[in-house]
This record gives C-alpha cells, structure tokens and sequence, in this order.
C-alpha cells in the first residue's frame, strides 16, 4: 500500500463527468493500484450500478471542483439541454420536396398532429391518494429512493414507454432523477397538515447532525416561498427527503404533474405522461401501506 496520501479522500465531494454533464458524485473508496490512485464513485441519487472507478490519470478530464457555483451552473446546463431535447422533439419532421411538404406543414403541427388519450390513473391509487390524510411514521414507509430502485429493477426496459428509441433506458433514467429533485424541491407542498410537524422534525434532525443551526416552522415556510432558498435549504446541508418519504408522497407530486396534462396529448409528446402513469400504476403495490 502506497504511503502518499491521496489527493482525492475518500467521502469527498466531486463533480464527475459522465457522458456529456458533470453530476454531483462522492469518493467512497480510494486504493493504490499498479503505481497510480483509484477513486470509486457514487453519483449522488442514482443507482449503485452506476458507481465507477476513476483512475487519477484521468481525474483531470473527469472531475471538476464541487462548490456551489459549480453545482449551479452544471445543473443548469442539463437544464438547458434536456429543454432544447424537448423543443426538438415538438419540432413537425420534414418529408419529401412536392405535395407532402405543403401537407406536412399543416399535420405535422403542434395543434394538427395526432394525439392519443390520456390514461386514466388507476382506481386504487386514486383510493390511495383521496382517503390518506396522513402517515403516522414516515420513516416506517417505503422510501421514495427505495420505490425507485425497485421500480428500475423490475422494469427491465422501457421499450412500451419509448418504443424503438434507442436511448429510452438514458432518457427514462434522467427524467426520474429530475423527478426526485423536484419532490425534495417540493415535498412540503403536498404534506398534510399533520404531517408538517415530523417533517420539521426530520429536517432539524439532519441539520444538526451536519451542525445547521435548526429552523422553526414560521422560518422553514418562508424558506419555501422562493425556489432559490429551496434549493439552498438542501444543498446546504444536503438533506435529501427522498431516502426518507414514501410512495404516498410521490404519488401527491406525480398527480399533481400528471393533473397538469392536457386530456389528449400530440403522439410524439407523451412520453413524460406515460411514465408517470406507470410510476402511479406501478405504486399501486405499495398501496397497502397505507390502508
């Protein structure tokens, strides 16, 4: 074993570059191997079976310093990106020159090209969603992180999501992680009244632990108001309520992003739509932790 300390210690935060972006990422192992440091990392919020070995040699190309400007303007950049994939997505596609070019500029239109029906959410989710006021002990439910990793284990693929795209698994992936962030960004808005209080708790309990000075009620609700405070109340100390709330919860947020959805949806468009829909159809297996 190497007697040179590491430039990289284990349990630091990095940004790691995989693929195209940089994602927020923690070292959970170092080892000295054939004459050069081996970083293990976990990208934050994703599966174990995304952790990978970095060899320092190529750190340089892959990491990029974790601070908050950072963090900002990578997560904003995937912002961007995953907007103009949609922008192009909604664009009509061209055909051949003639007749069907001056058709194709009609029906291949957002208000003219065809739409399909949007599913109904499943009966039993609907139950679960309308006559659960409250959970007793959130900490006691299946974790939103939980029922994600279950979710993506059991489906395999998602070829009736996405059929024939080649880059379903990449997009469903992504998608599902911006869904996680906005029910951390979110969650207190979909609490009931009674829930509200162990939130608190939950949340004070995590601050402390990173010695955050602890936030009443009055000033965790004023925090919310702005999206920015949001996203600084979790960075910093990082809480993440998705390895703590259950499926109920999600289920709020995901009715409330389906309920957003217009009735029909142009074909091309519906992909969003119709994962909700089995997130909401898939929880219909956890339901029974609530009745």
């Amino acid at each position: 074993m190497s007697t040179k300390a590491t430039p990289f210690a284990k349990s630091t935060w990095v940004l790691c570059k995989h693929g195209n972006y940089y994602y927020e990422a923690k070292i959970i192992k170092a080892e000295f191997k054939k004459d050069e440091w081996v970083y293990r990392i976990h990208y934050k919020n994703w599966g174990n079976r995304y952790d990978e070995n970095i060899k320092h040699s190529d750190a340089k190309e892959r990491f990029m310093a974790h601070t908050p400007e950072n963090v900002a303007r990578t997560k904003k950049q995937i912002e961007i990106a995953l907007a103009n994939e949609q922008k192009e997505k909604r664009k009509p596609t061209n055909v051949e020159v003639g007749e069907e070019v001056a058709s194709s500029s009609v029906s291949g239109s957002h208000d003219n090209r065809p739409k399909i029906q949007k599913p109904l959410i499943p009966a039993s989710v609907m139950k679960m969603l309308q006559t659960v006021q409250s959970v007793p002990n959130l900490e006691e439910k299946t974790s939103v992180e939980s029922f994600l990793k279950k979710y993506m284990e059991e489906k395999k693929g998602f070829e009736k999501l996405c059929p024939g795209h080649p880059a379903a698994d990449a997009m469903i992936e992504c998608f599902l992680e911006q869904l996680k962030l906005d029910f951390n960004m979110n969650l207190m808005v979909y609490l009931k009244k009674e829930e509200m209080k162990q939130c608190l708790e939950i949340f004070n309990t995590k601050r402390a632990a990173k010695d955050e000075t602890e936030v009443t009620m009055e000033e965790m609700t004023e925090l919310y108001e702005k999206e920015e405070n949001r996203m600084k109340l979790f960075e910093n100390p990082g809480i993440n309520f998705a390895d703590i709330y259950g499926v109920l919860h999600f289920a709020r947020i995901l009715q409330s992003g389906y309920d957003d959805y217009e009735d029909e949806l142009p074909v091309g468009d519906n992909l969003p739509i119709m994962l909700i829909h089995d997130l909401l159809s898939y929880a219909e297996n956890f339901t029974s932790e609530y009745t």
